[in-house]
């Protein structure tokens, strides 16, 4: 596992970027010496962002670790995306646009499942 770098912190803004990317401002309180030692170690590192209301403990980050080595590096949520986008182009879809595509086939799997519940 890479180095965490995990502090309290605020979302203070989001802003869209031009090539469909986003600026995401954080505002931390006062850190020690070390953790602002390591925020600047991060400066202009690529990496990844997760953000929860709560501290993550140690059984958080080993959980999204197994899921991330099982699956090649993506969530379910996102493998899943994937898969759709290529059904989506392999049907030539041009009457709706993937966001569209992709809400109607969650919802259909969601059906699905809400069938198979017991009642």
């Amino acid at each position: 596992m890479g180095k965490i770098f995990q502090v309290p912190a605020t979302l203070e803004g989001v802003s869209t970027l031009k090539d469909g990317g986003v600026t995401v401002r954080f505002h931390t309180q006062e850190l020690s010496a070390e953790d602002k030692a390591v925020a600047f170690n991060f400066q202009s590192q690529f990496g990844w962002l997760l953000f929860k209301e709560t501290e993550y403990k140690d059984d958080d980050v080993r959980e999204l670790e197994a899921i991330r080595k099982d699956t090649g590096g993506k969530s379910p949520s996102q493998r899943l995306r994937a898969v759709l986008y290529v059904l989506y182009q392999q049907r030539g879809e041009n009457s709706i646009t993937f966001e569209q595509f992709y809400a109607q086939q969650v919802e259909k799997v969601i059906d699905n499942i809400k069938r198979s519940l017991d009642k």
